[in-house]
């Protein structure tokens, strides 16, 4: 992004210096561009001025200091332009000899166009060139401010964003495993890079062409890294996230015992489900099923197939004690659902009608401070405890349903306690998962088991 950044100032820098007629010498041009630079900062001051107001936002705080290094150039620029010396020297001009015939006229042939070296002015001297002449005049300023103004223009402000640079792109890689968009953090480094490579834009098109040759090679060889070498490495690994869920009204043994991992679409299901036994079986079975995954994560892709049954139940107990529940209606819109959960101490709720009102018996308070319920109602109610297979019991409402009216659901508890033999479909994925990838639960818990009601 650097190298495209500069190419693209020094190409479009050069251009207009060399083929647009630009007035004034490089000390003018310059001063000219710190003035576009010294308004721009102003403008993005403003902008987080307003942000830092009206939302409390601080973040874009280097704007203040870009300014007062724009703002102290342009006093040195200022100074520049009243203590600089003007020297005004002619340089030539061209005369074109056009052959006539005897009769003075054009004969059709042209010689070479010749230039002749300025004279000292006499009185002969015309003040207006003919029109087969052309003068040229060029003026030259001397001054030594342009080192002092690189100074202060670009490397205090340079420092600080190449430094807040490193700290963006150290957090944001990973976030592209979570499904964020490619563009948000392309975004964000074309922001810094333009930060980076703007104070220097006065320069710019004065560095020597052989540098700009330079960055040419240093963009063709990123480019042809980042499309021929592999993306993944284990200090930089794709996350991979492992969630099982058992159907506990079915048979948590058979089919009904699923295995979701999620990740990176073209990896997951190419390199990291083959190379699990679980789930090279389950492609070989045609069992395993992939799709994007929208719902719980947008941006990932999620593939599923029968894994290992869990053992999260203590003591051996069977699938109807691992989780337990009672669902009764009250009235025509309330209910209230008993639950517990064995040797977990977080359950939920999921309905399929949204819930207007929540109320959890034994709680310490109603709803978070701040968070009521949305006025279109919720559909998960999750359920917390700071004790072990502790009994909750929570009453819902709803508004228009009538008594004899049908509601339907799903009641689960998750389990998290890490161990081949409590997970072992956990402990197969850490175990065969190739060297640049890491695993990851996809929710709070790593198993969830669940079953149906209806009230």
């Amino acid at each position: 992004m650097l190298a495209t950044w500069y190419l693209g100032a020094y190409i479009i820098l050069r251009f207009l210096t060399r083929f647009k007629t630009v007035e004034g010498t490089d000390a003018s041009r310059r001063s000219m561009l710190f003035f576009q630079t010294f308004v721009l900062w102003w403008f993005l001051l403003l902008v987080d001025t307003i942000i830092l107001k009206g939302l409390t936002v601080g973040g874009l705080y280097f704007f203040t200091f870009y300014y007062a290094s724009s703002l102290l150039t342009m006093l040195l620029v200022l100074v520049e332009q009243l203590c600089v010396r003007e020297k005004s020297v002619q340089v030539g001009f061209w005369h074109r000899n056009i052959p006539t015939d005897e009769d003075g006229r054009h004969n059709g042939e042209d010689r070479q166009a010749v230039i002749e070296r300025p004279r000292s002015p006499t009185e002969r001297t015309p003040l207006i060139p003919r029109g087969d002449q052309t003068i040229i005049t060029a003026r030259q300023w001397t001054t030594p401010m342009w080192g002092i103004e690189f100074i202060v223009s670009a490397v205090f402000p340079v420092v600080l964003t190449c430094q807040l640079t490193l700290v963006v792109l150290t957090a944001l890689p990973q976030t592209l495993a979570d499904g964020n968009s490619p563009l948000s953090i392309y975004l964000f480094v074309a922001f810094f890079a333009s930060l980076i490579l703007l104070p220097l834009a006065p320069f710019i098109h004065k560095i020597h062409k052989f540098f700009a040759l330079l960055v040419i090679l240093v963009l063709a060889g990123t480019l042809a890294q980042n499309y021929l070498l592999f993306p993944f490495t284990p200090s930089s690994p794709l996350k991979v996230y492992f969630q099982q869920t058992m159907d506990l009204d079915a048979n948590p043994f058979g089919t009904s015992n699923t295995v979701e991992l999620m990740a990176v679409k073209g990896y997951l299901e190419n390199y990291v489900v083959p190379s699990l036994p679980s789930g090279y079986d389950a492609q070989k079975a045609g069992q395993l099923k992939c799709a994007d995954a929208v719902e719980k994560r947008k941006g990932l892709y999620s593939c599923t197939f029968p894994g290992i049954p869990p053992n999260v139940a203590p003591n051996g107990l069977g699938k109807q004690e691992v989780l337990s529940f009672n669902a009764t209606r009250l009235s025509a819109n309330s209910g209230s659902i008993v639950i517990k959960g064995a040797d977990t101490r977080s359950c939920r709720i999921y309905l399929d009608d949204k819930a207007l009102s929540v109320k959890v018996h034994g709680a310490t308070s109603g709803m978070q401070k701040d968070y009521p319920i949305p006025a279109g109602g919720i559909k998960e109610v999750y359920l917390w405890s700071r004790t072990w297979e502790r009994t909750w019991e929570v009453e819902l409402g709803w508004e228009g349903k009538v008594i004899d009216e049908t509601v339907t659901g799903r009641v689960s508890c998750n389990w998290a306690t890490m161990g081949g033999e409590r997970i072992p479909a956990l402990q197969e994925v850490v175990d065969f998962l190739p060297l640049w990838s890491v695993m990851s639960k996809l929710t709070d818990g790593l198993v969830e088991g669940y079953k149906s009601f209806e009230m």
